[in-house]
């Protein structure tokens, strides 16, 4: 699965993003699936927090997919989980690489790299 997020944090302490992830099952074609999230954004030290508020579904590759049972998924996932906590391991005018602290799966203890555009 690769997953790729573009998130736009405002001053006022709201964010957006659009999240695109490509799920390859086993001997069959990629799936990609496309959601957009908001919510609020908070810095806590070197922990950066993100709740988010709600979620819509967009799109999938898969027609087995359809809107309400995408959006559903999501429902699904934020009643699971809503609020997200990165620890921030390097910071610069162009970059960010944090890592989840206490996520839901031990495979998603993942660093990713942000690059401001």
């Amino acid at each position: 699965m690769a997953v790729s997020t573009e998130t736009i944090n405002r001053a006022d302490g709201r964010y957006t993003s659009l999240t695109t992830s490509v799920i390859t099952p086993h001997g069959k074609s990629p799936v990609v699936i496309q959601d957009r999230a908001s919510g609020i954004w908070l810095l806590e030290g070197d922990i950066l927090a993100s709740e988010v508020q709600e979620v819509k579904f967009l799109s999938s590759s898969d027609p087995s997919i359809s809107n309400e049972r995408g959006q559903k998924m999501q429902d699904d996932l934020l009643k699971k989980k809503s609020i997200y906590r990165s620890r921030i391991l390097k910071f610069t005018r162009r970059t960010l690489r944090i890592i989840p602290v206490e996520p839901t799966d031990k495979e998603a203890e993942v660093e990713s790299l942000c690059k401001r555009v």
